[in-house]
């Protein structure tokens, strides 16, 4: 069967018969006995997040963000959670499994997605071929590795769209969140983690005064963040930002009295590809609000009011310092109860 990455060898997760046919040729391929689960192939992400029901905000977004396509993902999940799963899907332990964690991936071809999507009467399971010094790219590829293997296979499913050749990446995810990439593969370990990280914009008018204060302020409480983890990117743009002006000397002082600095750089204006970029983009006033959804029409379920009470922020350009410092602290909780929404 082909999937996106490379043609592999499938079976019926809950067929004995098949998985130990499956196994056999596994080592007979390898000219060695290989140990291991096989990857379960599911429908899609959904069906996939459903079936898992993480409990992690951050495990939610390692799927959403890595599925359907080329990386095979080793979920980790507590002992009777994982014994649920293989009950609800009817597989044997040991079949999907390596005793803590469910081997999945969601594929990206169409043939193996309409394999996996319900239309076969049991979750599948898949091995690559290997052929060559690497897995087979094609049908003829995989015909020749099984043949000089002794490798009989029940069918053969040709396919027009070909693939990448190269396997998939392997990531293994716990509980809580935090990942490793085991194997590269048509993903790097950088793009993985580009891929899962979020982005998070503040928007104002001029991009000096209070986007620049809540991007310092949200930076200071998210802290330093690790690789493989989930981190998040905060950055500031202003409406009618000229560019390249530094923050005002009273919104940097308002923020070292909360025991923050500012971000390096000077402001920028507000483009289209940002607020696109942006996974929440959170706006001071309802005009802000207006003039982000005019310039992105279709980030509508990703702008919000950074007030969760749906109330402006007022600018506080031209005021006493007491009020750059009043605006700052304001917004301190409600960053604090947005950074943790996203965690939900």
């Amino acid at each position: 069967m082909p999937t996106e990455t490379v043609y592999g060898l499938t079976a019926m997760a809950t067929s004995a018969a098949g998985v130990s046919r499956l196994r056999a040729a596994r080592d007979a391929l390898a000219r060695s006995p290989v140990a291991g689960p096989s990857a379960w192939h599911a429908p899609g992400t959904e069906a996939l997040l459903d079936s898992v029901k993480p409990a992690s905000a951050s495990v939610r977004r390692i799927i959403r963000r890595l599925t359907p396509g080329p990386v095979t993902l080793a979920l980790e999940l507590e002992r009777r959670h994982l014994e649920q799963l293989l009950v609800s899907l009817g597989v044997p332990a040991g079949v999907i499994d390596d005793g803590a964690a469910v081997i999945v991936r969601v594929p990206d071809h169409p043939i193996a997605r309409a394999l996996s999507d319900g239309t076969a009467p049991a979750p599948l399971v898949a091995e690559a071929i290997p052929a060559g010094g690497g897995p087979a790219a094609d049908s003829a590829e995989a015909a020749r590795a099984l043949a000089e293997a002794g490798v009989e296979a029940a069918g053969v499913v040709e396919s027009a769209t070909p693939t990448q050749g190269r396997p998939s990446a392997l990531v293994r995810v716990t509980t809580s969140g935090a990942f490793t990439v085991v194997r590269e593969g048509v993903y790097d370990r950088a793009f993985i983690q580009r891929r899962v990280d979020r982005a998070v914009l503040f928007v104002c008018t001029g991009n000096t005064c209070r986007s620049p204060m809540a991007q310092g302020i949200a930076l200071g409480l998210l802290g330093p963040q690790r690789e493989g983890t989930v981190r998040t990117t905060v950055r500031s743009a202003g409406l009618g930002a000229m560019g390249g002006e530094p923050i005002t000397p009273a919104a940097a002082a308002a923020l070292r009295e909360l025991g923050y600095d500012a971000a390096p750089g000077g402001s920028r204006g507000l483009s289209r590809e940002s607020v696109e970029q942006a996974d929440a983009v959170f706006v001071m006033t309802r005009s802000h609000l207006r003039g982000v959804l005019d310039l992105a029409p279709g980030a509508r379920d990703r702008v919000f009011l950074l007030d969760p009470r749906g109330e402006d922020i007022p600018d506080p350009i031209g005021q006493p310092p007491a009020q750059y410092s009043s605006v700052a602290s304001r917004m301190k909780s409600m960053i604090e109860r947005r950074l943790k929404e996203l965690d939900t």
